[in-house]
């Protein structure tokens, strides 16, 4: 590969990864792909994370380091990732994961080869030591997912994720108050991408550890536990529409979608499609309509927002996946 060819990004956020940093960032140097970047974002570790970056960033010039002086969460970071990157292409990895030696220069040649803004990769579970547990993760990733599943788990891994960067733009920021960065992302993904690329090769390591986020966010204490949206219709969730006009711009947009959600959809939602959400989601964030508060999260508004693209959709419409050389095209 040469230098004339497209720049990417490999966006990387840790968080006390001491054990694994060391390989995640060989199995970036070991790319075949030469055109490229690495930004890691060293979220607040207290473990040994940042003494290994430090020596890393001074033997490798294709290797930026930020440090964070606190935790401020995976999606702060992620953004500060993106905005110190300057690459035509945008590629996410988790710092505990691993990438096959071919895994960018393969997904850059299937956007390219086929004029497409986003792809994802099949990939291999592996344990602490790096051993496969499954070849392949998943026969098939679909590119759209009921509200339910993209609440309980991504819909992909977004670590396989490489996009341009005009795709990339309409992703980041990414809302800092979201409790599981992924998720926003591949919903927005899912909402705007035409055309999605899957690479059947797996190209990317998931390495699963008690200490790593996927365990963490299958776990009973996140989504389960009871139907708040439900109970949404019981109350009177928004007030009258002229306090609306008392919000700024930004929060004007926010609460269009629950005045869409309590008009247009809460009616037509069928018992087996209502999410229960954790009560202490829900109430993470409070606005005030007059003399009465509400609470809502910003993960509310972006599970209303799918379940507002997913109502008005055809009903008879349905995912198109084309066989290519290489993969399958997912058609929105």
């Amino acid at each position: 590969m040469t230098k004339s060819q497209p720049l990417v990004s490999v966006l990387c956020t840790v968080y006390n990864e001491v054990l694994y940093i060391k390989k995640m960032i060989s199995s970036l140097s070991c790319q075949s792909y030469c055109n490229l970047e690495v930004i890691v974002v060293d979220d607040g570790s207290n473990d040994g994370t940042a003494d290994v970056l430090r020596s890393e960033v001074q033997e490798k010039s294709w290797l930026k380091v930020v440090f964070l002086t606190s935790n401020k969460g995976k999606a702060f970071a992620q953004n500060v990732a993106f905005d110190n990157a300057i690459g035509d292409y945008i590629c996410l990895h988790g710092g505990d994961d691993e990438s096959h030696p071919d895994r960018i220069k393969r997904q850059l040649e299937f956007l390219l080869r086929y004029d497409l803004d986003c792809c994802i990769t099949q990939i291999s579970t592996c344990d602490e030591e790096g051993v496969i547990l499954e070849k392949e993760f998943s026969k098939f990733i679909s590119f759209t997912k009921s509200p339910e599943e993209i609440l309980k788990g991504s819909s992909f891994p977004a670590g396989t994720i490489m996009m341009s960067k005009s795709r990339a733009e309409t992703v980041y920021p990414l809302p800092t108050s979201l409790p599981y960065e992924d998720r926003w992302i591949t919903f927005k993904i899912q909402k705007n991408c035409k055309a999605l690329g899957f690479v059947s090769s797996p190209l990317y390591f998931y390495r699963q550890h008690k200490g790593n986020s996927y365990l963490l966010k299958n776990g009973n204490s996140y989504l389960l536990q009871f139907s708040a949206l439900k109970k949404m219709k019981e109350r009177d969730f928004i007030v009258d529409k002229v306090l609306f006009n008392e919000f700024s711009d930004d929060e004007q947009s926010e609460l269009k979608w629950l005045f869409c959600f309590k008009e247009a959809m809460v009616d037509r939602l069928k018992s087996n499609e209502i999410v229960r959400f954790d009560r202490r989601v829900l109430l993470s964030n409070r606005i005030s309509f007059g003399s009465k508060a509400f609470y809502f999260s910003p993960s509310i508004i972006f599970f209303i927002h799918h379940l507002k693209s997913r109502f008005y959709r055809n009903s008879t419409s349905s995912i198109a996946g084309v066989k290519v050389d290489g993969g399958v095209i997912l058609y929105n």
